[in-house]
């Protein structure tokens, strides 16, 4: 398959500030001070100058990236480094950049919407340059990045037509495509250092199953006991995943799949037995600790790290109406993103 890319250099000038926020100017740091909790340390993170802040991955350095909003509702990319300086970027000629995945080299991935209303992915390098690509040749389609894993490969998703597909890209811009027999959408959500790719797809009955996709491209569906929908979030270098099921009832429940395929279930004691609510799984590291959320009674969503002992630890920053962890690193920082009573969205660090 033809690769579509193009290169471009970003100006954001200091290499060694990875948190973005102008293009062409570095900021500085956090404008929330740190507080103390159980010898973890809760930072909240919010752009300088930005409306909207919402922090999505986090790497063993301690490099953080998501997006934020600017005051015109304009969305832009950023990193976050370990000592809390901020990097903003943008792919040329983007109405909005989305930053989805940062890996061990500070490289980042993601996607982008054109005016045209198609979404193309990209892959920022630790010198700033930008390569975009798009995953299918067919034209009118829309690519997807989830993940970017150590040798620089990338997962993801791309759109065509009423149907999502997976792919995968090597280091060298080669892009494969795959399904799991039957399905009828297709959504990869991470990938490991080994290049295993773990999401979930929809049957053609639209009923959901995980899947784990090995290097060579074999594909092994599963579905945890009781599942009505199985949904997966994350695989760590051992190939232990994570995610969630939702129950005959509607309630989700947390999963870890080790690579021997047995399952393991968990539920945070403070998760709710409604409809929608119950516990989600989100990342998880080498050590085992896990990084997820989890819907209460009264329907409030509240983030969790969870030890490799099995302790849950919620995670609610002050003022937060509702909050999510989302990655854990494996020194066990953990981020995510979180809203305050008035909906507006902010990233929090929970480090050790």
């Amino acid at each position: 398959m033809t690769l579509s890319c193009t290169t471009s250099k970003s100006s954001i000038p200091q290499r060694h500030e990875r948190t973005a926020f102008w293009t062409t100017m570095v900021l500085a740091t956090l404008f929330s001070a740190p507080s103390q909790a159980n010898g973890h340390q809760l930072i909240n993170i919010a752009v300088p100058g930005s409306i909207s802040t919402n922090c999505v991955s986090i790497n063993n350095l301690g490099t953080i990236t998501g997006s934020w909003r600017d005051q015109n509702g304009a969305v832009h990319g950023f990193t976050r480094s370990a000592d809390g300086n901020f990097t903003s970027f943008d792919v040329s000629g983007a109405i909005a950049t989305i930053p989805v995945s940062v890996n061990q080299d500070d490289t980042v991935t993601g996607f982008y919407e054109l005016s045209s209303g198609e979404y193309w992915g990209f892959i920022r390098s630790l010198n700033q340059s930008i390569t975009t690509f798009a995953a299918s040749g067919y034209p009118h389609t829309n690519t997807f990045p989830i993940a970017i894993n150590k040798n620089a490969a990338i997962a993801g998703n791309y759109q065509a037509g009423m149907g999502t597909h997976g792919f995968v890209m090597d280091q060298t811009g080669i892009v494969t495509t795959f399904d799991p027999a039957g399905s009828k959408l297709t959504s990869s959500q991470d990938m490991n250092s080994k290049g295993e790719i773990a999401g979930d797809f929809a049957d053609y009955n639209f009923i959901y199953h995980g899947f784990l996709r090995a290097q060579d491209g074999t594909i092994e569906v599963f579905d945890p006991a009781g599942s009505a929908d199985t949904f997966v979030s994350s695989v760590n270098a051992k190939g232990t995943i994570v995610g969630r099921y939702s129950d005959s009832a509607g309630v989700n429940h947390a999963f870890v799949r080790n690579p021997d395929g047995q399952f393991a279930v968990f539920d945070a004691s403070q998760s709710g037995q409604g409809i929608g609510q119950g516990t989600t799984a989100a990342s998880i590291n080498l050590r085992g600790e896990i990084a997820g959320s989890y819907v209460d009674s009264s329907s409030h969503q509240h983030g969790f790290v969870r030890k490799s002992d099995g302790k849950i630890r919620s995670i609610d920053p002050s003022g937060s109406a509702s909050s999510m962890a989302l990655a854990v690193n494996n020194h066990g920082a953990v981020t995510g993103t979180w809203l305050d009573t008035q909906g507006v969205s902010r990233g929090f660090l929970l480090s050790r």
